[in-house]
């Protein structure tokens, strides 16, 4: 049992595919047999029209849709062909509906009703991007301002970094001269204190000489008394 329920459904599967594929088959004879010029056709996106000509080698059909109005459509794009047996089983549908056909001018002027409003959700979109398009600009134009200003700043900070660096420089080549004019000033001091002590030396070893040559003059005297 438990295997019958998935079989049934493969079968029933099976059998909607070959019956679709054979009504499709069926109706695409159906259009090959009937297209010829002056059939009454609707293409698959909509459009009602007479056959005006075939082209079997590109696989194309022309068709009117209005008066002026030349389509060039693919043969696949034929949807349906309006054959008689067409006809009489629209006809019922119609009186059933009471709903009245739309002609050929009226369909003409709810397309070009489309167009329109399609063109002015263009012009508007475009008309949107445009602005979206200088709002940008100008967030480009101030930011480039901005970077400019941040440039010149940069620049100015630069100089006065540098500035500061020159009066760096100078204070140090001042405080190197001032410790040079000390070392100078500390080299004459020692200088002069070492030319004091050495005249100082002097002039106390000339004092001393006197009293000792007196000193040893003494006993020469005493070994002469002797």
């Amino acid at each position: 049992m438990d295997l019958l329920i998935p079989l049934a459904l493969a079968a029933l599967l099976i059998f909607f595919l070959f019956n679709s594929r054979r009504k499709q088959k069926a109706r695409a004879e159906q259009i090959k047999t009937n297209l010829v010029p002056g059939a009454k056709v609707m293409t698959t996106f909509g459009v009602f029209g007479t056959v005006l000509s075939i082209d079997d080698e590109d696989n194309q059909v022309t068709i009117e849709s209005g008066p002026g109005t030349i389509l060039r459509v693919h043969r696949q794009a034929i949807g349906q062909i309006d054959t008689p047996d067409t006809a009489v089983d629209a006809a019922p549908a119609t009186e059933a509906t009471d709903s009245p056909a739309i002609t050929d001018a009226e369909l003409d002027a709810m397309n070009e009703r489309k167009r329109a409003e399609a063109g002015d959700d263009d012009i508007k979109a475009a008309d949107a991007d445009v602005d979206a398009a200088d709002a940008d600009l100008k967030a480009d134009r101030a930011d480039a301002k901005a970077d400019r200003a941040d440039a010149k700043a940069t620049d100015a900070d630069l100089k006065a970094d540098r500035a500061d660096e020159k009066a760096l420089d100078a204070d140090l080549k001042a405080d190197n001269a001032d410790l040079k004019a000390d070392n100078a000033d500390r080299t004459a001091a020692e200088a002069d204190a070492a030319a004091k002590t050495s005249a100082d030396d002097v002039d106390g070893s000339s004092t001393e000489d006197p009293s000792k040559g007196t000193g040893t003059d003494k006993p020469d005297t005493d070994d002469k008394k002797n």
